[in-house]
């Protein structure tokens, strides 16, 4: 059972309670029957023991009152995304780093040091370990991707919790900590999720042109599956899912259409195609995509097989 900030406070509070009426209790038994008891050899050795307990136990409360009224050490800054489209669609990620729930808070987002409540947002509550994405209003925050910037996470009193100091990364990107060095990186966007790079696919070989068909193998070291297109088209998880070796061949005697992919001209809509056999290239493109979600930067190859074999 998790307990949260507030159920630390009270437990430690509760406990502390308690021992402070022990200590108090055991220094009038002792004024009381002094006389008495000075000379019991057991009754020293009790009350060693019993100081020492004592004293574990208030170190062990006073440490969980602390953590109960710091909880703002534990709410960091852990990704910071710029949209592709200017869009509005950016947001920062906070992350609870304790192993406690945090209830009621209240957070303030500002790239400017003498205006901290640029972005306010109240929260009823933050799980342990629980990432949240915080969107922000570009007439607010712009986020300035070329590097340089501040952004600033502050608490209801107007004192800075966390801050970072973003590199320049591209738009479309994240500039992330990742869990498993702990430094800050760009890397894939992932909202909600563990900043965990995934490494792109493997291919067993090179682009290039080549005199006889081969069998392309795709790899990967990380838990992940591979999805990929063969028609120049980016791959994602709806794209074929790798399973077995992919077949590069001379593409020459297969029909002849246009690749319809973005950025090119619609002219060639009124060339007519010709059906003689021509050198073909075979692009490969292909994704790294994990078990929760995360997906790898686009691993690209493209073939040739017997040019000017047609």
């Amino acid at each position: 059972m998790k307990l949260t900030f507030k159920e630390i406070a009270l437990v430690s509070n509760i406990v502390m309670v308690c021992l402070i009426s022990a200590v108090l209790l055991l220094i009038i038994l002792h004024i009381a029957f002094y006389d008495k008891l000075i000379y019991n050899k057991s009754y020293k050795r009790n009350l060693g023991i019993t100081i020492i307990i004592i004293s574990i136990m208030a170190v062990v409360c006073l440490f969980g009152w602390n953590i109960s009224e710091s909880w703002d050490d534990y709410v960091k800054i852990n990704e910071i995304y710029v949209s592709a489209e200017d869009d509005d669609t950016n947001y920062i990620e906070i992350v609870n780093t304790s192993k406690a729930d945090i209830e009621d808070v209240v957070l303030k987002i500002s790239d400017d040091e003498n205006i901290p409540e640029k972005v306010i947002f109240q929260l009823n509550g933050i799980k342990a370990g629980e990432l949240l994405c915080i969107p922000l209003d570009s007439e607010r925050i712009t986020v300035d991707n070329s590097g340089g910037q501040v952004i600033r996470l502050y608490n209801s009193n107007n004192e800075i919790i966390d801050s970072v100091t973003i590199d320049k990364f591209p738009k479309g990107k994240a500039y992330a900590k990742n869990v498993a060095s702990s430094e800050w990186e760009i890397m894939v966007p992932t909202p909600g999720m563990i900043n965990k790079e995934l490494n792109m696919p493997v291919f067993s070989v090179e682009s290039g042109f080549y005199d006889d068909s081969f069998e392309l193998a795709l790899s990967t070291e990380d838990d992940a599956d591979i999805y990929y297109t063969l028609d120049g088209s980016t791959p994602d998880v709806s794209s074929s899912l790798y399973t077995e070796p992919i077949l590069i061949y001379n593409k020459s005697s297969d029909p002849n259409f246009f690749r319809a992919i973005p950025n090119v001209t619609y002219d060639w809509y009124y060339v007519p195609i010709e059906q003689e056999p021509v050198d073909k290239i075979t692009t490969v493109r292909a994704v790294c995509v994990s078990k929760e979600g995360i997906v790898s930067d686009i691993n690209s190859a493209t073939y040739i097989i017997e040019l000017g074999g047609v």
